[in-house]
């Protein structure tokens, strides 16, 4: 079952659609999953990085912040 996402971006967005009905109908998407490096910057501080050491793993290539990410 696939969903695709309205309004995602100029390519369609895809992913996996609710397996549950509620009254015989599927819910839809609240809201959009995130996009590839949008939340990296926050899981990395979480996980005790600091911001040069963040900035270093983006200009390694190691990490794509969404802004980097979009670019690509």
């Amino acid at each position: 079952m696939v969903y695709e996402y309205p309004a995602s971006g100029p390519t369609p967005l895809k992913g996996v659609a609710q397996p549950v009905k509620l009254d015989g109908a599927r819910t839809t998407a609240q809201r959009l999953p995130p996009r590839l490096g949008e939340q990296a910057r926050e899981v990395l501080k979480e996980a005790g990085y600091s911001e040069a050491e963040i900035l270093g793993l983006e200009e390694m290539g190691v990490v794509r912040a969404a802004s980097m990410a979009e670019h690509s």
